[in-house]
């Protein structure tokens, strides 16, 4: 994996590399004897990971220095779960 420069390299970079994590996963979910699966996961992590985690690292020193332009955004654009605030109302079982 390259250096990268701005935030949206490294957001491409972090997208990629989970998106890759996840994909292998599924596979070796779906069957666990898959070794050619496996080779590529312990390769991504043993060789993708350090660069990713300094990607990560400098989107997130982005956030708090306020670099980024939005935090929300940022989050979304990872994959991030958007989760109900914690003061949200649930109408479990009833109607409104």
């Amino acid at each position: 994996m390259k250096t990268l420069g701005t935030v949206q390299d490294d957001v491409s970079a972090v997208r990629d590399f989970v998106s890759q994590i996840r994909a292998l996963c599924a596979q070796l979910i779906a069957n666990p004897f898959n070794t050619p699966a496996a080779e590529q996961l312990l390769d991504l992590l043993l060789e993708d990971a350090p660069t990713t985690e300094h990607a990560l690292e400098r989107l997130l020193q982005s956030l708090i220095n306020g670099r980024a332009s939005n935090g929300t955004q940022l989050f979304d654009v990872l994959g991030g779960r958007r989760y109900p605030a914690p003061n949200a109302a649930f109408g479990v079982g009833t109607a409104a």
